[in-house]
């Protein structure tokens, strides 16, 4: 979803204001995606290779999908 805005050096909140705004325009789809994929598999899990304390469109993500009603649990890696 965010393609297109990566690599741009954008500032989190302009990074924020354009994703969201993507995500509303194609919010009916991307939660029927969802949907498609938890009916048919349960759980889903999406994955960044961002650091957990690093700015990333999984915050705005989660907090868009939370917003539609759709928790979200952050996961950690458990080092091997």
């Amino acid at each position: 979803m965010p393609y297109g805005l990566f690599g741009k050096d954008l500032p989190a909140e302009e990074f924020t204001r354009l994703y969201r705004h993507r995500l509303h325009r194609y919010g009916p789809r991307v939660l029927a995606d969802l949907a498609e994929l938890r009916e048919g598999y349960g759980d889903v899990c999406l994955l960044c290779f961002e650091r957990s304390d690093a700015f990333c469109h999984r915050h705005v993500l989660r907090a868009w999908l939370q917003e539609h009603g759709i928790p979200v649990e952050e996961v950690m890696p458990t080092p091997t």
